[in-house]
This record gives structure tokens, C-alpha cells and sequence, in this order.
């Protein structure tokens, strides 16, 4: 029973020192980031973040690995869902994407800034090329058409999608916005976005 408890409080322990590490690297990124800065978010000691994570590169390795994967697994799940059309692909990366970016404004930066620095972490570690690979199998995104094509289209997908939420404080300074405001026109876009992407479809279709 002691041991159960015990597993429960490392647990408990571990989940407050990464919410802590994951608000301090998203706000400094790793270069500013201080182990004791990490330990005083999360109320604890310096020697008992050592204890459980030994190095604030280890920490943060752990945090950027899970930040990818959310990141990233959306457009994942969506190529692997066989059960909707590419109109309903493309509307549910857009909700999913603006859902997440919503909660966690600074994701989007952090991930950019981050993966520039270090594009080997994002290439060797996280696989996506492979999991892009095991997702699609034999088809492509847009169910038969040219590679060229797949990438115009989630490239613009994921462009219009995420570039409002990097360029957001510059925005909502010039059109003196407050963070409502700017969610509301955020989620106008959700109707926006697919009828944007369909026009692009369309003149893919159009230029064969």
C-alpha cells in the first residue's frame, strides 16, 4: 500500500514539474529557460528536479517530444481516417488545429523557433516521414492525384490554419484587439478556411 502511494505521489510530482517546465519553455523557449526557474513554477526544490529529470535538456527533450506529437499526430489520425472525404479531412484539421491553438497560443512559435534550431530533434526523432508513409499506405490525400498536389494543399491547409495564430499579437496590436475579439474572428475562419480550400482543390482538378 505504502509502495502504491508512494508511486502516486512520483507521479503526482512528475506531472507538476513538466506542466511547469512545458509554461516555462513555452514562454522563454530552451536557450532563456533556468532549471530554477522551472522549480519555482512548480514549488519545488532545484535538488528534487534534478531527483526526477537529472538535466533541464532531458526535461525539455520530454516536453518537446509530447508538444510534437500533438502537434503533429492531428494531421496523423486524419490521414490514417479512411471513414470521411477529403472535404470532412479537411474541416476537422481545421477545428482540431484551431481547438489546440486556441488553449495553447505560444505552440505554434515554440514548435517553429525550436525545430529551426534543431531540425535533427524534429527529423530522427520523431519519424514523420514514416508515420506519414504508414498513414497514407498507398493512397495520397487527395485519393489518387500527384505528391506535388498533396503538398500544395496541406501546405496551404496548415498555412492559412496556424499562420494567424504566429502572426497573432501583431495583429491584435494593429487592429487593437483584445483576446476575444481576435478568438472570435479565430473561429469565424473555421467556415472560412474549408470553402478557401476547396477553391484550391478545384483549380488543382482544373489544371490537369
Amino acid at each position: 500500500m505504502k509502495k502504491e502511494i508512494d508511486t502516486q505521489k512520483d507521479k503526482s510530482t512528475e506531472e507538476k514539474i513538466k506542466k511547469a517546465a512545458e509554461k516555462i519553455f513555452l514562454e522563454k523557449g530552451f536557450s532563456a529557460s533556468r532549471t530554477r526557474d522551472i522549480a519555482e513554477e512548480a514549488g519545488i526544490n532545484l535538488a528534487l528536479l534534478n531527483y526526477y529529470f537529472r538535466s533541464k535538456k532531458n526535461l525539455y527533450n520530454i516536453i518537446m517530444m509530447e508538444k510534437l506529437d500533438v502537434f503533429f499526430n492531428i494531421i496523423i489520425e486524419e490521414l490514417k481516417d479512411d471513414t470521411i472525404d477529403l472535404n470532412e479531412k479537411m474541416t476537422e484539421l481545421i477545428n482540431k488545429y484551431t481547438d489546440l491553438l486556441i488553449r495553447e497560443p505560444r505552440l505554434p512559435l515554440f514548435i517553429m523557433s525550436e525545430v529551426q534550431q534543431n531540425p535533427d530533434f524534429f527529423a530522427k526523432r520523431m519519424n514523420i516521414k514514416l508515420k506519414v508513409r504508414e498513414a497514407l499506405g498507398n493512397k495520397t490525400l487527395l485519393y489518387g492525384k500527384s505528391l506535388e498536389d498533396d503538398m500544395q494543399l496541406l501546405l496551404s491547409l496548415l498555412g492559412v490554419t496556424i499562420f494567424p495564430f504566429i502572426i497573432r499579437h501583431s495583429m491584435q496590436v494593429l487592429f487593437n484587439m483584445n483576446d476575444e475579439q481576435y478568438n472570435q474572428i479565430l473561429n469565424q475562419r473555421r467556415e472560412l478556411i474549408p470553402k478557401l480550400m476547396n477553391e484550391l482543390y478545384n483549380q488543382l482538378n482544373a489544371d490537369k
